[in-house]
């Protein structure tokens, strides 16, 4: 039978897919702190080539590390971000509050599988951060991001595998998975760049 300790490490593991609770809090915290995350958000946002008046949506805020990052660069556009977490919602606000206060940037609660972003939602560039991986039907959401999307409008999925023994090979077979996945969705201008991080961390942009 596994030991307690065992038992809170497998429980704290599930939580980075959907954190709630007191668990889903410390989670948020570790995601906010670990340098490797920090490190692969601020490139994964560089790959999008960000410009002041830039309106972003990215899915799966977390605890909102991206999104400060992000509201910075586009201090002329808007900030949307979508995510199935009441206590990422909690911990995002309280990390953002000054962009919400200033009404640059917008948080909703929602799994982007099943709720479309709201019609008032009007942006031009999308961003996701080992979220991709949870989606039952990729090609499903690529195809709705791509109608929402204007021409040269792009989005950009990053993944760093993160379970255990994962190599540099399963981030470029997911690269491979993504490029095909976002072809079918109908974007032509597709490509991929590596982070070289143990494992690597792979990043691919489409254009519409």
């Amino acid at each position: 039978m596994p030991s307690l300790k065992q038992r809170l490490i497998a429980g704290l593991i599930t939580q980075f897919k959907q954190p709630r609770g007191l668990l889903g809090r410390l989670a948020g915290t570790i995601m906010a702190k670990r340098a490797s995350n920090i490190e692969r958000n601020r490139w994964a946002l560089e790959q999008l080539q960000l410009h002041p008046q830039d309106r972003l949506l990215e899915i799966g805020f977390g605890p909102g590390v991206a999104a400060l990052m992000a509201h910075r660069k586009i201090d002329q556009g808007h900030y949307y971000g979508i995510d199935h977490s009441h206590t990422m919602f909690q911990q995002a606000s309280a990390r953002n509050r000054k962009a919400l206060k200033a009404r640059r940037m917008t948080l909703m609660v929602g799994d982007i599988c099943t709720d479309v972003p709201p019609p008032d939602w009007n942006f031009n560039k999308v961003f996701s951060t080992n979220v991709v991986q949870f989606w039952p039907d990729p090609v499903a959401v690529f195809k709705r991001l791509y109608q929402r999307l204007p021409p040269g409008g792009s989005v950009a999925t990053a993944y760093q595998p993160r379970q255990r023994g994962a190599t540099d090979k399963d981030a470029q077979a997911m690269a491979e998975k993504l490029s095909e996945q976002l072809t079918q969705a109908g974007f032509k201008q597709i490509m991929t760049t590596t982070l070289n991080i143990k494992p690597a961390c792979i990043c691919v942009v489409a254009t519409r």
